[in-house]
């Protein structure tokens, strides 16, 4: 049996100042990337890798939601621009294509075979990866060596993951990213790939968001501990679609200490496996039943009117403070309910823009 690894890894906001995207001119950090974009870099969370031999430096969103780890490659077909170097295979001399019809090329949801570059290559594995709102990215199923800065002063070098070497998106995904790290369930995401290694462990703790000097880190092996009140993963059948996700159980919800008293087993996976609730590092909203998100707005704007409801229709704006000055605590407090007595206080800039 393997021994257990034990290693983590920065998590970086895109406007940190260890950031490869850093802009120390930037006034407002926040508003520097375009949020109408599929993949908005700047809310999200990155790690720092290298690819290939010699080692190619590379950037890439964390996505709990995502089974394929992929960067554009040079030459590309039809590339989204980005403002980093893309990888480039023919300078490595670790990358290789996976075959068509071999288990990894059949392990992807979509994929089709292709002739090579070369006469004497085989017919490799071409593969789409298609994201909920419609954006997509294709290209070659591929393996090089991996390379992480991990906390200290030694990384730690991975030989032959397998990633997607993208040469064809469409424009919705923003320049500043160079790639994503897959770490759901699926048999070619990250954690999949080495999980023998690491006893298919990892956890993460986020930095505050809008703190560029707020870093998380993310951990693997014996150093993914699991500290303070936990909440079970709710499994779905592996025949149910998106099985390879992390579901959990919210029971409830609360505004100022106030239960919306939402149908038990409301955020639970229904009798066909369909539904559910999950946590996805690579979305910036959280996302609701409508039921329950129409109680949610009647509370908050009963709240919102006592502290001064600003003239707009279309959402719940107000002018005041987000703390008592006297008290010292929050004006409003919502708190998401989970099973096994794990209650979560989204803090003010977990529930409104400011």
């Amino acid at each position: 049996m393997a021994a257990t690894l034990s290693f983590s890894a920065e998590l970086i906001q895109r406007d940190s100042p260890k950031s490869l995207f850093y802009n120390p001119n930037a006034t407002n950090p926040l508003i520097t990337s375009k949020s109408q974009y599929a993949v908005s870099f700047s809310s999200l969370y990155m790690m720092s890798l290298t690819v290939g031999d010699p080692p190619q430096k590379m950037m890439a969103i964390v996505d709990t939601d995502s089974d394929v780890t992929w960067f554009q490659c040079l030459p590309c077909t039809d590339c989204y621009p980005q403002n980093l170097p893309m990888f480039v295979p023919s300078i490595s001399t670790t990358y290789d294509t996976i075959d068509c019809n071999t288990k990894t090329c059949n392990k992807l949801r979509e994929h089709w075979c292709e002739l090579g570059d070369s006469d004497d290559d085989n017919d490799v594995c071409k593969y789409k990866v298609e994201y909920a709102d419609g954006s997509f990215m294709n290209g070659t199923l591929s393996q090089d060596l991996f390379g992480l800065e991990t906390k200290g002063s030694n990384d730690i070098n991975f030989p032959m993951i397998v990633f997607g070497c993208s040469r064809n998106a469409d424009d919705r995904f923003d320049e500043e990213g160079t790639g994503l790290i897959g770490l759901d369930m699926g048999p070619l995401s990250f954690v999949s790939q080495f999980g023998v290694f690491i006893d298919w462990k990892f956890s993460h703790c986020l930095g505050r968001y809008g703190n560029p000097n707020s870093s998380g880190r993310i951990f693997f092996g014996k150093d993914a501990m699991l500290l303070g009140t936990p909440t079970p993963m709710v499994i779905k059948p592996k025949s149910a679609p998106d099985h390879e996700l992390y579901f959990v159980n919210l029971i409830d919800t609360s505004v100022d200490h106030k239960r919306l008293n939402i149908h038990p087993g409301r955020f639970l996976p229904r009798s066909n496996g369909e539904g559910g609730l999950f946590l996805d590092t690579g979305t910036t909203m959280t996302y609701l039943f409508k039921d329950v998100y129409d109680k949610l707005v009647l509370k908050l704007d009963e709240k919102v009117k006592l502290l001064g409801r600003e003239n707009d229709s279309n959402h719940l704006c107000y002018r005041g403070r987000k703390h008592d000055p006297e008290e010292g605590k929050l004006v409003l407090v919502v708190t998401l309910h989970f099973e096994g007595d794990l209650n979560v206080d989204l803090q003010p800039w977990n529930i409104f823009h400011y």
